[in-house]
């Protein structure tokens, strides 16, 4: 193969609907950080971020074993792809904030470079400094990143599914190992990568399904039903809803979170799969795949002009600041994504998967033969 010709992709073929729930993600952040005072809506966002991060990546991870290649060659790839998608705007916006001076930054800098923002904030148990404190997430989908490839590339293939449905349960053991207070503790420690393993392994699990042969339409009913009726718990513990209540008492805390990692689920097998065309027509739209291409970048740089906008005129929240400052949030991102993302995406051209031959009995099914774009 000439250098000049395409080179076949790893990963799944791009799905405009998974951008659209991108989409629907960063704009839950938006409403939860500058219209309601509800954290959940927030939340809800980053762990539907969470959950098609697990998804994609655990798909690009399977396909690039199936497709052979020796294990530092995936692994440099994959790395490499990484920091060109997170890297640059990620320390573009870290040194802006730098450099404006913004308050405890520079103070608490080396947390933020290493991607241990969770640590720093769980440690000291306020969201300080306000700039970076969002942060978080990047350092969670990070630390994942550090070893999920490992498990996936060298677990014996019939120990990966075990692996991948351990996530949820070993959420489920470190809740449980924590106590009421720490759960609802703003922040603490379920900012760290263990609580989040839910929602990672939940889309993981799914990815593993489908490159499997293992998924079949009759999922989307009951997965979806689950999904829908265990959505409040989405929103947080403190919904005034009458089963989260009776969960609590039945199972507890340390299960009913984790539970909730079912209406990811839901939501991101409707995209995937849903019959009629129906997930192009509600979220393949022109306008949330434009959205979602540039979620990353909108949810950088929201809560540098969020803060700008509460030192000049007191206010942070509200429609008209949504409006204002998600706006020019969405700008931004849109100038970054040109000038910024999109150049150093193109670099991915030079640090290819490598391009075995499949081993027969790993052979992936003709739709996830493409890499979609990852967040």
């Amino acid at each position: 193969m000439g250098a000049g010709a395409a080179q076949p992709q790893t990963g799944i073929a791009y799905s405009p609907a998974i951008d659209g729930l991108r989409a629907l993600a960063v704009l839950s952040v938006l409403y939860g950080h500058m219209v309601t005072p509800v954290p959940g809506f927030s939340n809800a966002g980053v762990r539907l971020f969470f959950c098609i991060s697990g998804y994609l990546i655990t798909h690009i991870l399977l396909s690039a074993r199936e497709r052979g290649g020796s294990l530092p060659a995936i692994l440099k790839a994959f790395y490499a792809r990484r920091i060109l998608r997170i890297w640059p705007a990620y320390y573009a916006a870290l040194l802006a904030a730098m450099l404006v001076g913004a308050q405890g930054v520079r103070e608490t800098a080396l947390w933020h470079l290493v991607f241990a923002t969770n640590f720093q904030l769980a440690m000291f148990g306020v969201w300080e400094p306000e700039a970076v404190g969002h942060l978080w997430t990047l350092a969670v989908e990070e630390q994942f990143y550090l070893v999920w490839p490992l498990l996936i590339l060298l677990l014996p293939r019939w120990a990966i599914g075990w692996a991948i449905a351990s996530l949820p349960l070993l959420c489920m053991a470190y809740m449980a190992s924590l106590t009421p207070a720490e759960i609802f503790q703003e922040p603490g420690p379920m900012i760290l990568l263990p609580a989040q393993f839910d929602v990672l392994g939940a889309g993981a699990l799914l990815a593993f399904a489908e490159r499997h042969g293992r998924m079949s339409a009759w999922w989307l009913v009951p997965v979806c039903i689950v999904g829908i009726a265990l959505s409040p718990l989405t929103i947080g513990l403190d919904w005034g809803w009458p089963l989260v209540g009776i969960l609590i008492d039945a199972v507890g805390v340390a299960v009913i979170q984790p539970l909730s990692a079912a209406f990811y689920v839901a939501v991101l097998l409707f995209a995937r799969h849903a019959p009629f065309g129906l997930a192009e027509r509600l979220l393949g739209n022109r306008l949330l795949v434009w959205v979602g291409r540039r979620s990353y970048g909108i949810y950088l740089y929201h809560i540098y002009l969020l803060l700008a906008c509460i030192w000049l005129t007191g206010h942070g929240r509200g429609w008209i600041v949504l409006l204002v400052v998600g706006g020019a949030s969405i700008a931004l991102a849109a100038l970054s994504w040109r000038w910024l993302e999109q150049p150093m995406l193109r670099l991915k051209a030079r640090v290819p998967y490598p391009q075995g031959t499949e081993r027969p009995e790993l052979r992936s099914h003709p739709e996830t033969e493409a890499l979609g774009q990852p967040r």
